[in-house]
């Protein structure tokens, strides 16, 4: 199926869009965050920078409410005000770069640490949140359900959708359920050559 209109942007590296509630698009392109806002061409675009207190970001999502989460490479996790504007304040640094993100619709905010951790953080909006992790090494198995995250993503039901790379170069989908907690086990796995999924796992 071919997309119903395509909206370039000037820079070379986009790493990552997010939408907002109005239908705003935003992209990170070459670690900084721009508004993408087409103009009277149905090809011309305008790269608005948005103002953000810290640099070299690298992922971004907007909650129901407007507020915009990213992650930098200084390992920070941080919430705008409504409209991706000031004041913003940080949540937590991870101690891990690359940190994806996804929002369910409880509030409850996900944070894939580059390295197989998923942090939950329940009430992130007002003030210190709640943390617990989700995913990693089972400590009465010794079960490796992740290795090194590649992308979250959460569905109208509130799944967790967990993007894995093996050690083996294996790729995989894990599937957790709506408010899982600790260290569940997925409830799926979606994995295997007819998956057309693939990834190279670091120092591979």
């Amino acid at each position: 199926m071919a997309p119903e209109r395509t909206i370039g942007t000037d820079a070379a590296q986009l790493q990552d869009l997010a939408v907002d509630t109005t239908g705003g698009i935003f992209a990170i392109v070459n670690g900084r965050l721009l508004s993408i806002q087409p103009g009277g061409n149905p090809d011309a675009r305008h790269d608005v920078p948005v103002s953000t207190p810290t640099q070299s970001l690298t992922h971004a999502i907007f909650d129901a409410r407007g507020r915009l989460y990213y992650s930098d490479s200084t390992e920070n996790v941080m919430l705008s005000a409504p409209a991706a504007s000031a004041p913003y304040h940080k949540i937590l640094n991870t101690g891990g770069s690359d940190n994806y993100l996804a929002l369910d619709g409880d509030g409850r905010l996900y944070v894939g640490v580059n390295g197989g951790v998923v942090l939950i953080l329940s009430g992130a909006t007002r003030g210190t949140p709640a943390i617990s992790k989700l995913v990693g090494q089972h400590t009465s198995t010794r079960t490796e359900y992740t290795e090194q995250i590649e992308g979250l993503s959460t569905d109208s039901s509130g799944k967790l959708y967990v993007s894995n790379c093996a050690s083996d170069s294996t790729a995989s989908v894990l599937v957790f359920a709506h408010g899982a907690r600790a260290d569940a086990a997925p409830i799926a796995t979606l994995a295997g050559a007819r998956t057309g999924l693939t990834c190279s796992f670091p120092g591979r």
